[in-house]
């Protein structure tokens, strides 16, 4: 639990810090009760927040932007923070979001959810024996990292599945894939496409 830190007297309310740290009151609620992340005063007016905790709910947000966990996070010092904060953004790789899509179009899906490893993404589309993996590619500093990741995917998955790739990444990735089943999506119009030539009705 972080330690109480001198400084100017609680002022703000919940409502306030929402708003300077772009979290949800919901969420800010469920970051103290779960994890402690700050102690706010309780008043009569209800929860009021210091500066420094302001500052801490900002570092804790911005951390999680960047993919890390509020629990793997919740106890680190302000400095700790700030490292994480500063270091580049790990490799995004992400299901996109067909599924409303495929969806509508008759199809079944099924959602494996984001930032799965691809050893991961590999072992769900074996288990439910599905036709394509749908990939998209959001945002990476390391897009070697990323291509590694793609072709392992693209390598393992079981003979019939394709891999469809989608997202600002795709076109980026360098490398040739003769010999995969990797179709990039340049467009939601493109994904709509493909998705007729397996059957969906639209």
């Amino acid at each position: 639990m972080p330690p109480k830190t001198p400084g100017p007297s609680p002022r703000h309310p919940i409502t306030t810090v929402a708003r300077l740290t772009g979290l949800t009151v919901e969420t800010l609620r469920e970051w103290e009760r779960q994890h402690q992340v700050v102690r706010p005063v309780r008043s009569a007016r209800g929860s009021l927040y210091s500066g420094n905790d302001v500052k801490r709910l900002q570092l804790l947000a911005a951390a999680v932007e960047r993919g890390r966990m509020i629990e793997d996070i919740a106890s680190l010092a302000a400095g700790e923070l700030e490292a994480i904060i500063a270091m580049p953004p790990p490799p995004r790789i992400e299901a996109v979001k067909p599924e409303a899509a495929a969806a509508a179009g008759g199809l079944g899906v099924v959602y494996m959810g984001a930032d799965l490893p691809a050893r991961l993404i590999v072992d769900a589309a074996a288990r439910s024996g599905v036709d394509v993996v749908v990939l998209g590619l959001i945002y990476s500093g390391a897009t070697r990292a990323v291509r590694a990741e793609v072709d392992y995917i693209a390598d393992h998955l079981p003979g019939k599945v394709e891999l469809w790739v989608g997202g600002q990444l795709a076109f980026d990735l360098d490398g040739k894939d003769a010999g995969r089943r990797i179709v990039r999506l340049e467009d939601f119009d493109a994904l709509e496409q493909h998705l007729v030539g397996i059957g969906a009705t639209f």
